[in-house]
């Protein structure tokens, strides 16, 4: 029997968009303790990972990481092409600008670390995933995967939506900040 396909792409587009709160939440707490900001990353990548990969075979989860990896780097793209970071960090700090070198670097250790910790949790997922047999590990997963996951997903699509049509344009952050 041919396995449906359709859970492993809404597995693959979950995996994407739990990237944008996660780093996002990671760049606010780093305002207050920098050191917080990276053990939440983290946890949450971790986490997140985790729950989302975790699946009846290590095929299945190793299918459900392979069909996220592009769909992550058209979010990545889509997010960098409309400058979202920038103008949201300008809309919430008024007057911030551009990051500078420090902080792009910064950006870059934090997404490194982020991605290393995905890949531990993709590793446990894979090795972790087997057939399930007991009903309250199964209603448990049902419920992660298929409810809570979901629900999470369609909260961060709407708040990037609203928040995309909400933000000023990156020529009026500009202006202001750099005239």
């Amino acid at each position: 029997m041919r396995e449906s396909r359709h859970p492993i792409l809404k597995t693959a587009v979950q995996l994407s968009m739990l990237n944008i709160p996660v780093l996002f939440l990671s760049d606010l707490i780093d305002a207050k303790d920098s050191s917080a900001s990276i053990g939440i990353l983290l946890v949450f990548g971790i986490l997140t990972t985790f729950f989302v990969l975790f699946s009846d075979s290590p095929k299945t989860a190793l299918k459900k990481w392979g069909c996220s990896i592009p769909i992550t780097l058209i979010f990545w793209f889509i997010l960098r092409e409309t400058n979202f970071y920038v103008r949201l960090l300008n809309t919430l700090i008024p007057g911030y600008g551009r990051p500078s070198a420090g902080a792009g670097f910064a950006f870059a250790a934090k997404f490194v670390a982020f991605t290393l910790a995905r890949g531990i949790a993709i590793l446990f997922a894979v090795l972790a995933s087997c057939p399930i047999n007991g009903k309250h590990l199964q209603r448990l997963r049902f419920a992660v995967q298929d409810i809570i996951l979901p629900i999470i997903c369609v909260v961060v699509l709407i708040a990037v939506l609203y928040l995309e049509f909400t933000m000023p344009s990156w020529d009026v952050i500009y202006s202001e900040v750099y005239s």
